[in-house]
């Protein structure tokens, strides 16, 4: 999500009739192309609110809990350069105090 409040799913679902995948797959429609599923920030606010009675208040908590998380994903993208220097210092401290302690 680039703006707005993030669509999820949910834990709760309905039963249906188990069905053969063979018919299952005959029966269904054309696939969505991933234009087709995009939805917009007003599409999204508006399925939230409307269709399943989301408050204002949920939403804005869902955006800043979506925004906090985007934010943590860009510092790990923006730190993954340096990750293979990290763990090289990190190993090499734990030679170094292991070669300490052995001397003691």
């Amino acid at each position: 999500v680039s703006y707005g409040p993030p669509i999820s799913l949910d834990w709760t679902y309905e039963e249906h009739e188990a069905i053969p995948v063979d018919i299952f797959e005959c029966s269904r429609g054309k696939r969505r192309s991933v234009k087709q599923m995009i939805l917009s920030y007003y599409q999204r606010r508006n399925l939230l609110s409307w269709q399943y009675g989301v408050s204002a208040e949920e939403l804005k908590k869902a955006m800043k809990d979506a925004d906090r998380i985007k934010l943590k994903r860009t510092i790990t993208r923006s730190f993954l350069p340096i990750m293979p220097v990290e763990s090289a210092l990190e190993s090499a401290s734990r030679k170094a105090n292991r070669w300490v302690s052995r001397k003691s």
